[in-house]
C-alpha cells in the first residue's frame, strides 16, 4: 500500500491522513489537467521547404493540416522543381535535409 512506504500501518495516524488527502488531491489535478489540457492543444505540423539543388532547409510551414501548410507553400511557388517540401526532413541522414538554423518559420 502507499503507506506502508513511511511506516505508518495505523488507519488513524494523522500523518497518513494528511498523505493520503494530499495524494488524492493531486491525483485529481493530474487528472483532471492532463485531460483539459490534452483537449484544448492542438497538434500543429512542420512542412518543410528545401532547395532541390543541394537538399538545404530553407523554410518551415507550421500549421493545423496538410491542405493549409500545402496552400501555403503553393503561394511561395514551391513546384517541385527548384524548392519542394517534405512532413519529414530526416535531417543529417543520407539523403535527408541539410539542417539551416537560418530557417525561417512561416505560419500556414
Amino acid at each position: 500500500m502507499f503507506m506502508a512506504d513511511f511506516g505508518c500501518q495505523k488507519n488513524n495516524c494523522r500523518f497518513r491522513k494528511i498523505i493520503l488527502a494530499r495524494h488524492r488531491r493531486f491525483c485529481n489535478l493530474v487528472r483532471v489537467g492532463g485531460n483539459e489540457a490534452r483537449d484544448q492543444q492542438k497538434t500543429k505540423m512542420n512542412y518543410y521547404i528545401y532547395s532541390t539543388e543541394d537538399n538545404r532547409h530553407l523554410y518551415t510551414i507550421i500549421g493545423d493540416d496538410n491542405a493549409g501548410c500545402e496552400a501555403k507553400a503553393e503561394e511561395m511557388g514551391v513546384d517541385g522543381d527548384s524548392l519542394a517540401g517534405t512532413y519529414s526532413p530526416a535531417f543529417g541522414c543520407s539523403d535527408g535535409l541539410i539542417e539551416n538554423d537560418e530557417a525561417e518559420e512561416i505560419e500556414a
